[in-house]
C-alpha cells in the first residue's frame, strides 16, 4: 500500500496531465466563453467526471470489461453530440452576448455530454489505473477530481482572458469548429 500523500500527488498529477488538451477540457473551456455563469459550467463538468469515475472506481475489473463492450456505441453517441453542438454554434447567429444559463436544460445537456465523453476516455483510464495500482480508491477519486477541476479551471481562465479581446461571434465560430472536429475525430475512432 502506497502512502496517502504519494497516492494523492500521483492521482492529481496523472489526471491533471491526462486532461491537458483532452476533448472535455477543450469543450469545457469553449463552453465557458458562452455562458455568464462560469462556475456552473465548471461544476457540471466536474460532476460529469465524478459520475463517470465513481462506479468504475468501486468495481474496477467488472466495469472495465462491461464498458469495453459498448465503447464504440458510446463513442458514436459522443461524436454525434459534439458534432451537433458544433454545428449549432456555427449556424447560430444573432446576439453577441453571453448566454445566461438560468434554466437547467443547457447545464444538464452539457453534463450528459461530458459524462459520456469521459467513459473510456484517457482521463478515466488514468484514474482507474492509479486506483488499481495504489489500492487507494478514495484518495485517488478525490485527488483525481481535483486534478480534473484544476486542468479545466486553468484552461477556462486562459480562454476567458483571451475571449475579452475577441468578438463573441468569432469565439462562437471557433467553439463550433472545435466541437465539430472533436465530434468527427471521435466518430472516426469509434468507426475505425
Amino acid at each position: 500500500m502506497t502512502s496517502t500523500l504519494n497516492v494523492f500527488v500521483k492521482a492529481f498529477a496523472t489526471v491533471f496531465t491526462a486532461e491537458l488538451g483532452d476533448k472535455t477540457m477543450l469543450a469545457t473551456s469553449m463552453i465557458v466563453t458562452m455562458f455568464k455563469k462560469v462556475w456552473l459550467v465548471l461544476l457540471a463538468s466536474l460532476l460529469a467526471y465524478v459520475t463517470a469515475n465513481a462506479l468504475p472506481l468501486l468495481a474496477l475489473a467488472f466495469v472495465v470489461n462491461v464498458m469495453s463492450t459498448y465503447i464504440s456505441l458510446i463513442r458514436i453517441i459522443v461524436g454525434l453530440g459534439f458534432t451537433i453542438i458544433g454545428a449549432l454554434f456555427l449556424l447560430t447567429k444573432g446576439k453577441e452576448e453571453r448566454i445566461n444559463i438560468s434554466g437547467h436544460t443547457s447545464v444538464l445537456s452539457y453534463y450528459i455530454l461530458v459524462m459520456l465523453s469521459e467513459l473510456g476516455d484517457k482521463t478515466q483510464l488514468a484514474t482507474i489505473g492509479v486506483a488499481a495500482e495504489t489500492g487507494n480508491v478514495f484518495v485517488t477519486f478525490i485527488s483525481g477530481s481535483l486534478g480534473y477541476l484544476m486542468a479545466n479551471l486553468m484552461a477556462s481562465l486562459i480562454v476567458i482572458r483571451f475571449s475579452k479581446r475577441v468578438k463573441f461571434e468569432l469565439l462562437r465560430m471557433i467553439a463550433g469548429i472545435v466541437f465539430v472536429i472533436i465530434g468527427i475525430m471521435t466518430l472516426i475512432k469509434a468507426l475505425g
